[in-house]
């Protein structure tokens, strides 16, 4: 007998379009990105808690959202959606997987009443107080395909990951102390830092400087957006060094993010 596990409802706040993360996508893509969001909300809560998310799954979403809209716009909606936090960035950059604390918290509201709701750990982000009636999951090759080795690990792997995403500020002041970077800028290279101690490939102090002014270099020949843009790309690539090339293919203070030169890339990355 097969369990049902989407919702048939979910609760939509009335603020959802006054939310700076949807405001943004709003200023970027109009109405459209606003659909494609509360559409993408939908398949989620349709089949769960989350939405596997590659270029094939963005074909078909693009077809059923119809008027026109192309698979590269759906893509670009996801990754400002990403970008803003609206999704769960390390989840995603992890298992190509959409889904947020929020999404969580609600889905798992709302099957309370249900027996033996299954739910995979690795992607969990929501604490124990919500997952009463939930059968957890270590491993499930059905939805995560090759990345089952990943998760056989990454429960030993998920205490080091947290003991490293905090970098407190005063580290912050000692590592930009004479740069001239802007506060969204600094902001992606503290993303970029903590990105490398989760592959446990951190910098010494020499290449920590170098690494710095080849960013502040950097920014006096790219615009903000687009330094900021190639970091956070590289990062999504699984690349070791930041690859500055995908920033000049981007018209300065515009961020066009192509999902099929994305996928290309992370099956060769390292």
């Amino acid at each position: 007998m097969n369990h049902k596990t989407g919702l048939d409802y979910f609760p939509l706040d009335i603020d959802f379009f006054q939310d700076e993360k949807i405001e943004f996508v709003s200023a970027r893509f109009g109405i459209k990105g606003e659909l494609i969001a509360v559409r993408l909300l939908c398949k989620i809560y349709r089949q769960g808690y989350y939405l596997h998310w590659d270029d094939d799954a963005a074909l078909l979403f693009a077809k059923g959202v119809g008027d026109g809209v192309q698979h590269s716009c759906v893509n670009d909606v996801v990754y400002e959606l990403l970008k803003r936090g609206f999704f769960d960035k390390s989840i995603f950059k992890r298992f190509s997987i959409l889904t947020s604390k929020g999404i969580q918290k609600r889905y798992f509201e709302a099957s309370k009443r249900r027996k033996n709701v299954p739910a995979i750990r690795e992607i969990l982000l929501i604490d124990g107080h919500y997952l009463e009636n939930v059968d957890i999951l270590f491993q499930d090759v059905n939805i995560l395909g090759e990345d089952a080795d990943i998760l056989k690990q990454s429960k030993v792997k998920e205490s080091k990951v947290k003991e490293s995403k905090v970098i407190e500020a005063t580290d912050c002041d000692d590592i930009f102390a004479g740069r001239s970077f802007s506060d969204t800028v600094q902001a992606a290279v503290v993303d970029w830092l903590e990105y490398k101690k989760e592959r446990k490939d951190t910098y010494k102090p020499k290449g920590l400087s170098a690494l710095l002014s080849q960013i502040e270099n950097r920014c006096k020949e790219l615009s903000e957006e687009q330094v900021v843009y190639a970091i956070n790309e590289s990062m999504a690539c699984n690349y070791q060094g930041i690859i500055w090339d995908k920033a000049k293919k981007i018209g300065k203070g515009t961020l066009k993010p192509n999902f099929d030169d994305i996928v290309k890339e992370m099956e060769h990355a390292g």
